[in-house]
C-alpha cells in the first residue's frame, strides 16, 4: 500500500508572539508480511520555522514501523467512541464477545 502524509502545527511562543510552525510531509510503503503483521516505512521532508531562533530549517524526515495484531479488544465506556465504533465496521472487530 502506498501510503502519504502531511501535518502542519503552529504556535504562539514566548512574550511576544512568536510564531512557530512545524510542517512534515512523507510518502511511503505499507506491507502486509502475515495475517497479523505489517511493516511499513516512509521517508520525506521537515521543516521548522521559528524567527525568533534563527533562519528556517528544512531537513529529512523518516519512519520505520512493524506492527502486530494482537487480538485486544476495545469496550468503549465513552458514548462518543462507541458512536464512532457503529459508524465504521471497520473497528467492530475490537468490541468484545
Amino acid at each position: 500500500t502506498l501510503t502519504a502524509d502531511y501535518d502542519l502545527e503552529r504556535a504562539d511562543i514566548g512574550q511576544r508572539d512568536d510564531i512557530f510552525v512545524i510542517q512534515n510531509t512523507t510518502v511511503g510503503l505499507e506491507q502486509q508480511l502475515t495475517k497479523t503483521l505489517r511493516v511499513s516505512g516512509a521517508i520525506g521532508v521537515a521543516r521548522l520555522d521559528a524567527p525568533s531562533f534563527g533562519p528556517s530549517k528544512t531537513g529529512p524526515s523518516y519512519r520505520i514501523a512493524l506492527a502486530r495484531d494482537r487480538g485486544l479488544e476495545v469496550d468503549p465506556l465513552c458514548p462518543f467512541v462507541a458512536h464512532f465504533m457503529r459508524l465504521h465496521p471497520e473497528y467492530e472487530r475490537l468490541r468484545p464477545e
